[in-house]
């Protein structure tokens, strides 16, 4: 309820007549300095109160506005350090810029009932007011308008629908505070350090929560609405109190910074429909201790998790695809992480100074790959990420897989065993190599089958010149068993490189007469 409205002055009581003013708002009227209690006349026309009216009157203690004033204009009580209450008038719909800022003293405000906008600043800086209650018919409060004031408890109407960035910023007793439906997005700073806020009641309808919106205060609890689509950067960081938050599903991004620093959350719901986690999101959450991923996460950006301390389970879904740089650094009671086959990409230190990572599992296609290596030791080696970001980028596994040569396979483990040996700023070169030796060892591998090929038709029109005949099937066949009987003595005799030690031929065919027609060149294969 609206507090009661007290009857309005009329004179000053036990004040000087020197010091009671009457103002007639005539230009040439001088206001004294010394005044304490102004009364503006009945008479004045105007419905509006000039620009700084009654600014820098350090003295002024009490004003009475008239009953059918439309507008309070910018600065026109602005350092007013002595002004201890001021009532509204009904017929007032606009408070100005600033209109009484830095009015240190004033500690009773009450709104008329047609007030519709509080301008920017109107009310920064007035340290003295602990309670006001927002008419229903404001629609608009203004960016810092209650900034540094000394406001405990605030009502907003049911009209209000915009609420400006730092409108109550650094209000330091502010306790509790409940954002009407009509509110679609909650501006940068608006509720910056005020530090002993601890109940915020979001309703539904909300769909932004701006940068930094509830940085430093001390929120145990919030219900974040299902309506709300983008949290911005550092929007609850360092709010020490904070034990759980539900991400609803709408949210594509957590910000940079969203949850940094928020040493008392335990409990982090993310929802499908999330698609990146961004840079020191949840760094420094110490008392985090578990995380599941969404599948529809796509990136793990820089930093997100560092220093979450007491994060001992990381559930990553298939669907992620790139964890960057210290996005798990400095986990210390991290034991064991599962990377999905999806992951095409880990930056380097993503998992440093893990002290109790003894056990990460990359994707069984790399980890039956790397079983020879002798240093990657369950994945836990400082090169291992960009090592698996190698594999996984170039294919390694399966393009290595295809190649026939045995001592092509060794050459290539032979090159990945030097990877511990080598400097952090040769390792991109030394993938490089890796993967343009591999690339001419697939290309040498055809060389068979290219071989065979060229003698086939070589066979067939050599028989041919020879008989006069027509090409058909039986022709070709023989032609076919020519050209294996030459290939299978060239390639061991002089190409051996290409022959596996435990085979003596290159190649096998399956050659049916009956299933070859004029016009079929496949029934060859070429197999390792």
């Amino acid at each position: 309820m609206p507090p009661r409205l007290r009857p309005r002055r009329q004179r000053p009581d036990n004040d000087a007549s020197s010091n009671y003013f009457v103002y007639h708002g005539r230009r040439n009227q001088t206001i004294p300095k010394d005044v304490t209690f102004v009364r503006m006349a009945s008479s004045i026309r105007r419905r509006v109160l000039d620009y700084g009216t009654f600014s820098f009157h350090p003295d002024l203690r009490h004003v009475i506005l008239k009953e059918d004033l439309e507008e309070i204009g910018r600065h026109a009580f602005i350092d007013c350090f002595s002004l201890e209450e001021i009532d509204i008038p009904h017929a007032v719909r606009v408070i100005g810029y600033k209109a009484f800022a830095n009015c240190s003293g004033l500690n009773r405000v009450i709104f008329g009932t047609g007030l519709e906008e509080i301008g920017e600043g109107s009310f920064t800086n007035c340290t003295s007011i602990h309670e006001i209650f927002i008419p229903n018919a404001v629609k608009v409060i203004g960016e810092s308008a209650f900034h540094g004031s000394g406001l405990t408890r605030v009502t907003l109407g049911s009209g209000l629908e915009d609420i400006g960035g730092s409108a109550f910023s650094y209000c330091k007793f502010l306790h509790e505070i409940i954002i009407p439906n009509a509110i679609k997005k909650i501006h940068e700073y608006t509720f910056l350090s005020c530090s002993r806020l601890t109940n915020v009641t979001l309703c539904d309808g909300l769909e932004e929560i701006g940068y930094e919106a509830f940085r430093l205060t001390s929120i145990e609890h919030i219900h974040i609405p299902l309506s709300v689509r983008l949290i911005d950067a550092n929007a609850f960081s360092r709010c020490y109190f904070l034990r759980e938050i539900v991400i609803p599903n709408r949210v594509r991004a957590i910000k940079s910074g969203t949850f940094r620093n928020c040493s008392g959350l335990t409990t982090v719901t993310l929802h499908d429909g999330l698609e990146e986690i961004g840079v020191y999101a949840f760094r420094q959450c110490q008392l985090l201790s578990q995380i599941v991923i969404p599948n529809s996460v796509r990136a793990i950006y820089r930093g997100a998790f560092r220093q979450c301390s007491g994060l001992t389970t990381v559930i990553l879904n298939n669907g992620l695809e790139k964890i960057w740089a210290s996005a798990f650094k400095q986990c210390t009671s991290l034991v064991y992480i599962l990377i999905p086959q999806s992951v095409r990409e880990i930056d380097d230190n993503a998992f440093q100074s893990c002290s109790n990572l003894t056990n990460v599992q990359f994707c069984f296609q790399v980890e039956d790959f790397v079983s020879r290596l002798t240093w990657w030791d369950r994945g836990v080696h400082k090169r291992c990420p960009r090592t698996y970001s190698f594999l996984m980028k170039f294919n390694i596994p399966d393009r290595l897989g295809h190649v026939i040569a045995p001592t092509w396979r060794a050459d290539i483990y032979r090159m990945l065993n030097l990877i511990p040996r080598i400097s952090a700023e040769s390792l991109t070169l030394q993938f490089s190599i890796i993967e343009s030796i591999l690339t001419l060892y697939e290309r040498i591998n055809l060389y068979p089958m290219l071989l065979e090929l060229i003698i086939w038709k070589s066979e067939i029109i050599n028989h041919l010149r020879l008989s006069n005949a027509f090409c058909n099937t039986r022709l070709k066949v023989q032609s076919r068993t020519d050209s294996i009987a030459k290939v299978n003595i060239i390639v061991p005799g002089v190409l051996s490189f290409l022959t596996p030690v435990n085979n003596a031929h290159c190649a096998n065919y399956n050659l049916n007469e009956a299933e070859l027609d004029d016009d079929d060149h496949s029934a060859f294969s070429y197999v390792s």
